[in-house]
Order: C-alpha cells, then sequence, then structure tokens
C-alpha cells in the first residue's frame, strides 16, 4: 500500500535558528571556560588566599613614576600608602619581636625585589628603625646605584671572603636610619 503524504515536507526555520544561535553561544564560550578554568595566573589577593594558607600583608601598585624611591620621593601616593601597609601588617605578624629579617626573592630577574626592598627598608626608616638592607645581587647589584652609592667600596662578596670588616661595608645614603 502507498504511503499516505499529509502535505509538503519542509524545514522548521525557526527550530532551526534557535538551535544555530544556542550552538554558536556555545562554542563561543568554550574559550572563556578555557581561559578561566586553566588560568593558573594570581589576579588578586583572593587568588592566594583560597590555594595558600599563609597571611596576605598586603599589595604593591605598579610603579607609574619615573624613579625607585617612590616612598621617599612621592609620599602619600597610593603606591607609597601600600608600602606603608606592608610595613604595618608585617609589624602586626610578630607583635612580640624587636628584631625581624625579611628576604626579597623571586625566581626571575625583573620582578621589582630591589624595588620593594628599597622601598619597604625606606618606610621602615621613617619610624626610626634602624635598617640594614644587603643586595645579595652578586652578578648584577642595583640596590647600591638607585640610592646614590659610590659602587667603587668595598661589598657584601669581600666581607664574606675575609677581605674587609662588618664597619667597611657599611654605608649611610643621606643620614636615614637605613
Amino acid at each position: 500500500e502507498p504511503t499516505a503524504v499529509a502535505g509538503i515536507a519542509a524545514p522548521k526555520k525557526k527550530f532551526i535558528y534557535t538551535l544555530a544561535v544556542v550552538l554558536a553561544l556555545m562554542l563561543a564560550s568554550i574559550p572563556a571556560l578555557n581561559v578561566t578554568l586553566f588560568n593558573s595566573k594570581v589576579i588578586n589577593k583572593n587568588d592566594l588566599k583560597k590555594f595558600l594558607n599563609i597571611p596576605f600583608i598586603g599589595a604593591i601598585y605598579h610603579n607609574h613614576f619615573d624613579n625607585m624611591l617612590v616612598y621617599r620621593d612621592h609620599p602619600g601616593s597610593q603606591i607609597s600608602e601600600s608600602f606603608g601597609t606592608v610595613r604595618t601588617n608585617l609589624d602586626f605578624l610578630n607583635p612580640d619581636v624587636n628584631k625581624q629579617v625579611f628576604l626579597v626573592t623571586s625566581s626571575t630577574s625583573a620582578e621589582g625585589k630591589s624595588f620593594f626592598a628599597l622601598n619597604l627598608a625606606y618606610s621602615m626608616a621613617v619610624l626610626m628603625k634602624k635598617v640594614v638592607l644587603l643586595d645579595f645581587d652578586l652578578r648584577k647589584p642595583t640596590l647600591a646605584k638607585k640610592i646614590g652609592i659610590n659602587t667603587g667600596m668595598v661589598g657584601i662578596t669581600d666581607y664574606l671572603i675575609n677581605q674587609a670588616g662588618i664597619e667597611d661595608i657599611i654605608t649611610h645614603p643621606g643620614g636615614n636610619n637605613i
């Protein structure tokens, strides 16, 4: 028996367009999901708190000034205030300790170690704390140049190999507590 046809078969345009829009949105969201799910960068302090069980002492803003000593030369700026916040939070971490030692390090160069150490040292010196800032970068020492110390002097290497005494390597730039 022949099959009876109820009418002319035609594509359902509304259904096809809706399906195409839904599929296009799903495909467009895949890269966004990849960026979100597989991102290993630290964007804000919540990313740190989520994965690390250590206290957050502060964030330092990007330096838009031409010099390295923003704490001394630009007091009251947002970046200068952020160094004051870090200094205060470091004091709160160990309130019973008079003498503290901080090590600033990273795995690669040009990440702001000297900038951070120098401005943190100045922020502590402002509070009349005695600060000793050591530049252990034996390959490319930069701290002395950045604060205007004669780099032809004896340094940490001379002290370590007993060619100089402790008083020979200590310099007081600008008459402050550093």
